[in-house]
């Protein structure tokens, strides 16, 4: 290379030497968070009462439209005591895919206590384990009952729906077996004419005014003659 050629070789090395230098610094790239996947949903009893605790003094959601809405709310201390307490929420709300309010519609069904205990029912068959699930059982016999009970017709108000639902009369979130002669079977007792009440208004008030009803309304007591020591609700 000649004494010519390598003195401009030296100039351009120098030259982008000093460009490399003097040039700003390059912007550090810039990362996106990536969104959390559809799965990330938590959606265990815990989260769900967050809203739905029943020992808050208000359990409601606000709308689209800025209207106050009441939630359904769950007694942490009834749930604990409840046939249901070891299950989680959505192992019944498999509707419920999401943990913001309003929940997203989904496309499977609403909670149904028919077709989930009798799905139970024909798993605990299959297993030849109805002997270690007498509770299944009954509740089984009780379901087939129903279906053939007034209970289960066409509401007269309103075709699309039957005269009775199990939610309706039970508290799915607080059905607690109670032995008998215990304070808490006591009060249960007390509470059935009302709870059928709620339906049979005019019944309620012929049976208030009735020696039956004197003695369970006015003198609390327990032991006298309540709806369902006549009446088989499941089976009417």
């Amino acid at each position: 290379m000649s004494a010519k050629h390598s003195a401009r070789w030296l100039i351009a090395v120098f030259a982008c030497l000093a460009w490399n230098m003097l040039a700003p610094a390059a912007a550090a790239p810039v990362v996106t968070p990536l969104a959390a996947p559809a799965g990330a949903t938590k959606l265990d009893n815990a989260t769900c009462q967050t809203c739905h605790d029943g020992s808050k003094s208000d359990v409601s959601t606000t709308d689209a439209k800025g209207k106050k809405r009441a939630l359904h709310s769950v007694s942490n201390d009834k749930m604990a005591k409840s046939v249901h307490a070891k299950m989680q929420c959505v192992d019944c709300h498999k509707d419920i895919t999401d943990n913001v309010s309003p929940h997203a519609k989904g496309t499977v069904a609403k909670a149904d206590c028919l077709q989930c205990h009798q799905a139970l029912w024909e798993t605990v068959k299959k297993e030849n384990k109805t002997a270690e699930q007498p509770g299944l059982g009954r509740v089984a016999s009780q379901i087939d009952a129903q279906k053939l009970s007034i209970h289960a017709k066409a509401s007269k108000d309103d075709p699309t729906q039957t005269n009775a639902t199990c939610s309706g009369c039970h508290d799915s979130h607080a059905i607690i077996p109670h032995k008998i002669g215990t304070p808490e079977h006591a009060a249960w007792r007390l509470a059935v004419p009302a709870a059928c009440g709620t339906c049979h208004e005019e019944h309620l008030e012929e049976y208030s005014r009735s020696i039956h009803g004197k003695a369970v309304v006015d003198k609390k007591d327990p032991k006298a003659a309540i709806c369902t020591d006549c009446h088989n609700v499941h089976g009417r």
